[in-house]
């Protein structure tokens, strides 16, 4: 036709023209509109200062809660001293995360500050059931506290996770516990370690955000029921284990309590302590050798002085069984060497033979030299054998007589011993006598509370689920995520500690096989302090911390321009949310 020009219409070339404009209107827009932004970025980092990131709103937020919130409900740093009231603490424990201090915020610098939480302490909580093997179930009948952490993220870039930090005084020593809430009553512990003498502990920590309420109930709504069924009861099982809990266990209370000796009796008993600890964790030594069983109206220098005499007994046993291992180990070495020299003796005596006599016949030296070796050799275990039995060893092991019910048995002579090997890892001390079945009554001063006891209970594996559903109810931006607390068997532990008093602070990587020795010797001392679970441990912390995420997707500036929203509405929609719940 007319109007057709080529091979392309007036149609078709009207309608690219319009495609063109269409794209340069867009592009012009698009160009505007960042023109926009980047005025309005200006104007507010000239309002502000400068420009500002995560850190800086966090520091905001820090100084604005207490503005927000009466002041019992302000949250609170995670910084606790392991201590006995009116007491110089043996420790300090701290949860941090890297924040914009340049270097002096944090307990070891370099950019880490204490986390804000919102903190409720239980009033005359019930004891919380800690079972460390399938037959030992220790109750901690101290004091309980939960945390709430809010933590803010601004786009994709999460930063460092936090870290556990705890530090032992010198002289002093405390025993931590890592693990989560596994029940009502339950602390599960997965870590435990000993710290003692300006030891310093550093365990990093995972976070893991689960998808807010409203992303789940859309990711399941067009799955069939079976599926919704098992994503629910997944989800659940997210939620219960995310309930991250550490317990603190004074060691000095503790042991006064277990040895039945008077209170702050073992503050200035610092060789005493050393080692008491020491045949806890050694030796796994029982509690009632040592502990004092004499007049209870006695003063309390009487009373150490009766521990310090079983102390004294049980380790003169420890180093007289030593010694006698040491002489057996001897006896053995000389016994080995004995037997080589005859062998050798034999041989050269065999050649000698053989070059003095006649030549024989093939058979008859082959059997001449497989006999006298043997004739040989017996001759040679026959004489040490000889001389042991002479030089046999004079009854040593007794100990010396103790007045203490305690040590009783321990008295009796070296023959009712055991002639097995003795070290530091595998010696029990035994009573000889007839083993007396415990007593089903505790004692009033440390006896296990019974389940009728009267104190307050909170369900500890709930509170995550309580979070849900307020989450899903009143978050109407969708923002506010659940959020597990891990700690992972392969990230290796930083531990800085003092060889001796005078040496410098050296520093090590704890790896997964030591972080199980370190458990292994945390446990053997609580099966001691409790009496294998019969006795509480009075003097110890429980802190149970749950955590949220607040996601925003873009950075705080562009959160600011871009969306036009402003996060401190958000986050102080998010902080009464998880504080009224």
């Amino acid at each position: 036709s007319a109007e057709t020009l080529g091979m392309f219409s007036s149609a078709e070339a009207s309608l690219i023209l319009v495609t063109k404009h269409l794209s340069t209107i867009a592009t012009s827009f698009h160009r505007g509109i960042a023109y926009v932004e980047e005025m309005l970025r200006s104007q507010l980092i000239s309002a502000v200062g400068r420009e500002i990131n995560s850190n800086d709103f966090d520091e905001f937020i820090k100084s604005y809660y207490p503005k927000l919130f009466k002041e019992e409900y302000v949250p609170e740093s995670f910084v606790y001293a392991v201590r006995r009231p009116n007491h110089y603490p043996d420790g300090t424990i701290s949860f941090e995360t890297a924040g914009s201090s340049g270097g002096g915020g944090g307990s070891n610098g370099g950019g880490y500050d204490p986390i804000l939480t919102f903190t409720q302490k239980l009033d005359n909580p019930k004891p919380m059931n800690m079972p460390i093997n399938a037959a030992t179930n220790i109750a901690l009948a101290g004091d309980q506290y939960v945390h709430a952490w809010i933590r803010t993220e601004f786009g994709s870039s999460a930063g460092p996770g936090p870290r556990l930090v705890a530090r032992a005084r010198q002289f002093s020593s405390f025993l931590l516990c890592i693990g989560t809430i596994a029940g009502p009553q339950t602390f599960q512990p997965k870590h435990a370690i000993i710290l003692s003498n300006k030891d310093e502990l550093i365990v990093p920590l995972l976070l893991e955000a689960l998808p807010t309420p409203k992303e789940f109930r859309d990711a399941i709504k067009s799955l069939s029921p079976e599926q919704r069924d098992f994503a629910q009861a997944f989800r659940t099982m997210q939620l219960e284990s995310s309930v991250f809990a550490v317990a603190i266990v004074q060691l000095k209370p503790q042991l006064e309590s277990v040895l039945q000796l008077p209170y702050t009796s073992l503050t200035k008993e610092i060789q005493l302590t050393q080692n008491l600890l020491e045949l806890f964790i050694e030796y796994q030594i029982p509690p009632d050798l040592l502990s004092y069983d004499g007049d209870t109206s006695k003063e309390v220098e009487g009373k150490l002085g009766r521990v310090k005499e079983h102390v004294a007994a049980v380790r003169t046993m420890i180093e007289e069984a030593k010694e006698r291992e040491v002489k057996e180990a001897e006896r053995q070495a000389e016994l080995k060497e004995a037997a080589r020299k005859a062998e050798l003796k034999a041989q050269e005596e065999n050649r000698r033979m053989r070059r003095s006599r006649q030549p024989m016949y093939a058979d008859d030296m082959m059997m001449a030299d497989e006999a006298m070796p043997q004739m040989m050799m017996m001759a040679a275990e026959a004489m040490p054998e000889m001389m042991v039995m002479e030089d046999a060893m004079p009854d040593s092991m007794e100990v010396p007589p103790v007045r203490a019910r305690s040590l009783h048995a321990a008295s009796a002579d070296s023959s009712s011993m055991p002639k097995r090997s003795l070290n530091k890892h595998n010696l029990r001390a035994t009573e000889a006598g007839p083993s007396s079945a415990p007593s089903s009554t505790p004692d009033t001063d440390g006896g296990v509370p019974s389940t009728d006891d009267v104190g307050n209970t909170i369900n500890f594996s709930h509170i995550a689920k309580k979070l849900d559903a307020a989450f899903d109810e009143f978050d109407v931006d969708s923002a506010l995520r659940p959020t597990k607390i891990l700690t992972l068997d392969s990230t290796p532990w930083e531990k800085r500690y003092h060889k001796t008093l005078l040496t410098p602070q050296e520093v090590k990587s704890i790896s997964q096989d030591e972080k199980k020795r370190e458990t292994n010797k945390a446990f053997d001392l609580l099966d001691a302090l409790s009496k294998s679970g019969a006795e509480a441990i009075r003097y110890s912390e429980l802190h149970v911390i749950v955590a949220a995420t607040h996601r925003f997707d873009e950075s705080l500036i562009d959160t600011v321009i871009r969306s036009n929203a402003n996060p401190i509405t958000s986050v102080e929609r998010s902080a009464l949310i998880v504080s009224s719940t």
